[in-house]
């Protein structure tokens, strides 16, 4: 029962095309329609993707392969 749940979670919240669409749209209608809002969400995403990256580095390169633990990172799969 468990294994099912976890399949229904999975294909409504993680694999759900149509949600990562909407969740992607929705700040973009809702700011672009003035140049202020939108160059502040543009640095916001700015912002979110650079901290994202130096943080999933530092974790590839300082947790994941200082334990040998290579296998848990997701490119290798």
């Amino acid at each position: 029962m468990s294994d099912y749940l976890l399949m229904a979670v999975g294909a409504i919240l993680v694999n759900n095309i149509l949600l990562a669409q909407y969740l992607g749209c929705c700040p973009f209608v809702g700011v672009s329609k003035q140049m202020d809002t939108a160059v502040g969400m543009t640095g916001g995403v700015v912002f979110v993707l650079t901290l994202a990256g130096l943080i999933t580095w530092t974790i590839d390169a300082y947790l994941l392969r200082y334990f040998d633990l290579v296998y848990l990172n997701e490119r290798n799969m």
